[in-house]
Parts: C-alpha cells; sequence; structure tokens
C-alpha cells in the first residue's frame, strides 16, 4: 500500500514538472516568437568636448572626471592677469579722455560766459551813451532855438553881438560832442561786431570734444570686447552634464581650440543595438523594447525603436566578408526616461516586440 502510494506521489510530480516545462517552454517560444532579441547592444551617449577659446594659461580646474555639474557651473579658471591689466588701462584712458572732455566743456563755458560778459558790458555802456546823446541832443535843440530867437534881436540891436556869438559856440561845442558821442557809439557796436565774430572760435571747442567723443567710443568698444574675452577666458558648463574626462591640468598652456574637457547630457541616452540581417524586415520605427542592463540587473529598463538602418555594418566599413557571421544592422533605441542611473558604454539585451 505504501508502495502504490510512493509511486502515485512520484507520477503526479513528474506530472507537474512536464506541465511545468511544457509551460515554461510555451512562454519562452510565445516571447522569442514575438520578439527580435539582441545582446549586441550598448548605451550610447552624445559627448561634448569643451575647449579653450582663447590663448593662455589655466589657472585652476574646477571639476574633476565623474563629477556630475549643472548647466553654467565653472569648470576651469583661465589666467586673467594680463587682459585685467589691459581692462584697467581702458579703463584709466576712458576716465582721461572722460576729464579732458569735461575740461574743454569748462573753457567752452568759460569763452561763451566772457564773450556774452563783454557784450553785455559794451551794450550797457552804449545805452548809457544813448541816453547821454539824447541829453545833448535836447540842449543842441534848446542852443539853436536860442540862437534862432536871437538873429533878428541882434538886428534890432536887442541882444548884443557877443551874446549872440557866445550862443553860437554853444551850439558847435554840444554839436561836437554829439559827434564824439556817436563816434563811442560807433566804436562799441563794432566791438560787439568783432566779439559776436569770435563766437565761430565755438567750433574749435566743438571739434576737440567731438574727436574726443570718438575717442571714448573706442575705448568703450574695446573695454566691451576686453571684457567679452574676459567672460569667455573661463569654462562653463553648457547644460547639466558628467565629466567624462579632463585632458589638462592647472599650469598648462592651452591655444585657442584646445580640447579641456568631455562630457555628456545624462539625460540624453539611447541604445545603439546591432540586429542580424535576417530579422531586420521584422523592425520599423515606432516597435516597443524591452530592455536589460547588464550593470543594472535589478532594475528593467524600456524604449522604441527609433530608426532602423539602411545598410549593413560591413558594408559601412567597406567590408563584406560575412565569414564570421551574419551581418549585422545598426538600429537606434530610444530610452524611456528612469531614475536609475545608466552610463554610457554598458552593455545591454534588447528584446523589441515585434508581433
Amino acid at each position: 500500500m505504501a508502495n502504490k502510494l510512493l509511486r502515485a506521489r512520484s507520477k503526479f510530480l513528474m506530472m507537474t514538472i512536464a506541465v511545468g516545462l511544457i509551460a515554461f517552454g510555451v512562454v519562452e517560444g510565445l516571447f522569442w516568437w514575438r520578439h527580435v532579441t539582441t545582446t549586441n547592444a550598448w548605451v550610447e551617449a552624445d559627448f561634448t568636448v569643451m575647449g579653450s577659446s582663447i590663448n593662455g594659461r589655466i589657472h585652476s580646474i574646477e571639476a574633476n572626471k565623474g563629477d556630475p555639474v549643472r548647466a553654467g557651473q565653472l569648470l576651469a579658471k583661465m589666467d586673467t592677469e594680463l587682459v585685467e591689466l589691459n581692462i584697467a588701462s581702458l579703463l584709466a584712458d576712458l576716465e582721461q579722455a572722460k576729464s579732458q572732455k569735461k575740461l574743454i566743456a569748462s573753457e567752452l563755458k568759460a569763452f561763451q560766459k566772457d564773450i556774452l560778459d563783454k557784450v553785455e558790458t559794451q551794450k550797457t555802456l552804449i545805452t548809457g551813451q544813448r541816453r547821454e546823446l539824447e541829453t545833448l541832443q535836447r540842449r543842441l535843440d534848446i542852443a539853436q532855438s536860442t540862437m534862432n530867437r536871437n538873429e533878428p534881436l541882434v538886428k534890432r540891436k536887442v541882444v548884443s553881438e557877443q551874446a549872440s556869438e557866445k550862443i553860437k559856440d554853444r551850439v558847435l561845442e554840444i554839436t561836437s560832442k554829439i559827434d564824439e558821442v556817436e563816434t563811442k557809439i560807433s566804436e562799441k557796436n563794432r566791438k560787439i561786431a568783432e566779439l559776436e565774430g569770435m563766437k565761430v572760435q565755438e567750433d574749435v571747442f566743438y571739434s576737440r570734444i567731438q574727436v574726443i567723443e570718438g575717442s571714448i567710443e573706442k575705448l568703450k568698444v574695446r573695454i566691451e570686447q576686453a571684457k567679452r574675452e574676459l567672460s569667455k577666458m573661463h569654462i562653463y558648463a553648457p547644460f547639466d552634464a558628467v565629466i567624462n574626462e579632463v585632458y589638462v591640468d592647472a599650469g598648462n598652456y592651452v591655444e585657442d581650440g584646445d580640447r579641456v574637457f568631455l562630457l555628456h547630457n545624462p539625460k540624453n541616452l539611447w541604445i545603439e543595438a546591432l540586429v542580424d540581417d535576417s530579422e531586420i524586415r521584422l523592425l520599423s520605427a515606432g516597435q516597443a523594447v524591452d530592455i536589460d542592463i547588464e550593470a543594472q540587473p535589478d532594475f528593467d529598463f524600456s524604449g522604441r525603436v527609433e530608426t532602423v538602418g539602411r545598410t549593413t555594418l560591413g558594408s559601412m566599413n567597406g567590408n563584406h566578408d560575412n565569414s564570421r557571421g551574419a551581418p549585422k544592422v545598426p538600429i537606434q533605441i530610444s530610452l524611456n526616461s528612469s531614475k536609475h542611473l545608466l552610463w554610457p558604454g554598458v552593455r545591454a539585451t534588447a528584446h523589441i516586440r515585434v508581433r
């Protein structure tokens, strides 16, 4: 009885194992029927070379190989002493030019004030002399009127010849003073005209100011260029990245274009895979892909086929020797976002869903 029970249990166990193996085989068979799988795959990234934009000496390296960096973060400082000295010299020249402009402007203002004061002085004198002239003219009118009245009285002996001559002398005296005052007024008007004519000298001042303003603008441009050069001397991260390589050390002299850093964007990774040419007919852009990453075996990754190559890897290299295996066609697979860390170059296995 015990033997029968043992045989029944053994038979049941064997049947269970057989069913399990069959089920496993069916599942695996369906998986391989539904997928094209390649182990010839790896993680890829866009690598960016950061180089010096000028000739100069590296003052310090601010990031090390393997460091994550943020966009705009300082990666390397250049020796800026010569450029800073040049900027300081240009700024000193600019201040000197501004002082010269200010001095000439003050001289122009003093010149204009001097001319204006002299003109106003002459005009004030002319005003006083015109009043004097008006007074003399009134006195002349009175004297001439007296002389005209005395003429018939002299003939009738009412007024003496001596009194009449005295009046005539008075008329001549006043007339002479009038002529003298008018001459002075004319001289002062001529002086005013000369002073007004001196205003053309203002153009000399304006010309000097214009030349200095031109120099100031040129200095400003040179200062701006020097500051722009100074800003370009330091090297900053262009985006969030990981430093893959540092090619120089502090104290090294580099020239414009020399490489300093190699970095990549860890958020812009994809899978590059090679598929046998016998299976390439099954692939097309947009197909879902399950991805196993050897460096992260405990996590699942996924993506989609982005591009399918139009030629085999051998033909791209000019080599059509297929003796080493089936020709491979490269495909590119995008990676869906994941919180798990990946590294460019690590191996992967891609399961492309084709059915």
